[in-house]
């Protein structure tokens, strides 16, 4: 009777704990940094301060929140919620184009990532990557949506491999762009089916150094592909074979050559005897080696996600746009810490950033190590040396627009003072526009032709007022060799208010930004295309002074 009465008494106080005191086994409250940005003095954290639920805190309960840099406390001057209307966002798809993606599986990506650039507001920005073999720039950070749509309706999972390690140290480099106009909350979208990951140009020992100082966070998507699941064995024998790179052909259900080799090289790399035939056994095997890869993939991409700060989201079969949306949602939920650094040099090292927050006889913490740099400092331009391909046509250039600039402002300063005429006057005014005065503002570009063939330096020039890029040589003119489709003056790129502009000068053949063809002055950004005639060339922003 006793026994019973306790083992009672036992059952009573674990109801009364499980009904009043449920809280001593929900998961803890949470403090995670995403990202902190640095645009010295002013440092951002953006960070997730979340309850037991999962749930964003009120702001209320941020009064408990401090932070230090390398030990030293830090100030708060703003703690408030992330708004991606006011704030904006700069996001990077990159995007796996291996062969092992299905067909209608990648068809259904793009029109995921094209759904989410609509929904652009106007301070996002955005930019497109892919990586198969090697990793490619689609389109650079641009606001502009036509020029990222084109982007991603133009790959296509043709790669033998997706080189994983080398397009996310790429995404990193661009994610780090520092250039005017661009938001500092900044995210990369990794989309993958973790097939076919090659690791040869880098290691993941190198993303992990890359990721160690001033991560971005990478959301990365891993995906299937539905057919590999399909009833029909023929088709998913299709599937899984090209996911473990045998090269089957098309998902079609047919057991045509190119399927019937797949199967034979497949087999006889597994020590069987080739049948033809398409069984449950072979299935199984595919379906058990691709399950091993994918995991592997798992594990690394995995990896890379948290320490970035960011996540990864296994998405199976399941629409993309559910995932894209979920990870939206969680970008409205950080908090942004400002600080300024008034006090903390430039000094070029790194430091442990902190964040704590008191909760009862807990403290939340979280960090992460970031460099004390200033942005990029201006630097003299640079002009190919006599040895490289085409620098004569450069030094040409340049010389003749020193001696032309030199004797016009002879002629208009003698006439001026000969009779005084207003059109002398006004002619004084436009050459002094041209002139390269060291204290004018400027923007150096570098442009860089998309021809395989094309193996000279890229062409590079410092643009003060303006420059008119053209087939000949001319007063002002920077030569486009190589190509007859482009008009003399073809057109030209205007730098005003911080701001550089293309502006087509009647030319034959049009000029386009990022393939939209332009009629009046267009804004150019970092990483845009510019077509003159039949020469695509890439242009880099690389310092504004």
């Amino acid at each position: 009777m006793g026994r019973r009465a306790g083992g009672l008494s036992r059952l009573a106080a674990l109801i009364i704990v499980l009904l009043l005191g449920r809280e001593a086994f929900a998961s803890p409250s949470s403090l995670g940094i995403r990202q902190a940005w640095l645009d010295y003095p002013s440092l951002t954290v953006y960070a997730d301060l979340l309850d037991r639920e999962g749930a964003p805190r009120d702001l209320s309960d941020t009064e408990d929140l401090s932070a230090s840099l390398g030990g030293v406390p830090l100030a708060l001057s703003q703690v408030r919620r992330y708004s991606a209307v006011d704030d904006g966002l700069l996001i990077l798809f990159a995007i796996d184009t291996s062969a092992s993606v299905g067909g209608e599986r990648f068809v259904e990506l793009q029109q995921a990532v094209s759904d989410w650039i609509r929904r652009l507001g106007p301070r996002d920005r955005a930019s497109v990557i892919s990586f198969g073999e090697g990793v490619s720039l689609a389109q650079g950070f641009t606001a502009e949506q036509n020029a990222l749509l084109y982007a991603v309706q133009s790959l296509s999972p043709e790669d033998e491999r997706a080189d994983l390690n080398l397009a996310v140290l790429r995404a990193l480099e661009l994610a780090r762009t520092r250039s005017a106009g661009l938001p500092g909350r900044r995210i990369i979208v990794l989309c993958s089916d973790g097939f076919r990951v090659s690791t040869g140009s880098a290691t993941a020992e190198e993303v992990r150094s890359a990721l160690a100082v001033d991560p971005i966070p990478i959301y990365s998507v891993l995906f299937d592909s539905p057919e590999r699941e399909s009833a029909n064995r023929k088709i998913a024998a299709q599937q899984l074979l090209n996911e473990l790179g045998y090269d089957a052909g098309p998902v079609d259900g047919k057991l045509g050559p190119r399927t019937t080799a797949a199967i034979r090289v497949f087999q006889q790399s597994r020590g069987v005897a080739w049948d033809g035939r398409v069984s449950s056994e072979l299935i199984g095997v595919l379906r058990t080696m691709a399950k091993n890869e994918k995991d592997s993939a798992l594990s690394v991409i995995g990896e890379f996600s948290r320490r970035s700060g960011g996540e990864l989201y296994r998405t199976g079969t399941s629409h993309f746009n559910q995932v894209f949306d979920t990870v939206a949602s969680s970008l409205d939920q950080a908090l942004v810490l400002v600080t300024e650094l008034s006090e903390t040099g430039p000094e070029s090292t790194v430091k442990r950033l902190e964040l704590s927050c008191s909760e009862g006889d807990r403290t939340l913490m979280d960090g992460v190590d970031i460099r004390l740099v200033l942005a990029p400092a201006p630097s003299t331009p640079v002009v190919p040396e006599t040895d490289e391909p085409g620098s004569f046509v450069w030094g040409s250039v340049f010389v003749a627009v020193g001696v032309i600039l030199l004797v016009v402002a002879g002629f208009v300063y003698v006439k001026r003072r000969g009779s005084g005429d207003r059109k002398s006057a006004a002619a004084l005014n436009e050459t002094a526009q041209t002139r390269l005065l060291s204290g004018a503002p400027a923007a150096r570009v570098e442009l860089t032709p998309f021809d395989a063939n094309y193996t000279g330096p890229p062409l590079k020039a410092e643009i003060r007022d303006r420059l008119v890029l053209g087939r000949r040589v001319a007063p002002s003119v920077l030569v486009v060799p190589g190509d007859a489709t482009i008009s003399a003056k073809h057109c030209e790129l205007q730098y005003t208010d911080g701001k550089l502009l293309v502006r087509d000068l009647d030319s034959s053949n049009g000029t386009m930004v990022n393939g939209v063809p332009i009629e009046t002055s267009y804004p150019i950004e970092d990483g845009d295309r510019l077509t003159l005639g039949k020469t695509e060339l890439r242009i880099r922003i690389i310092g504004v002074s």
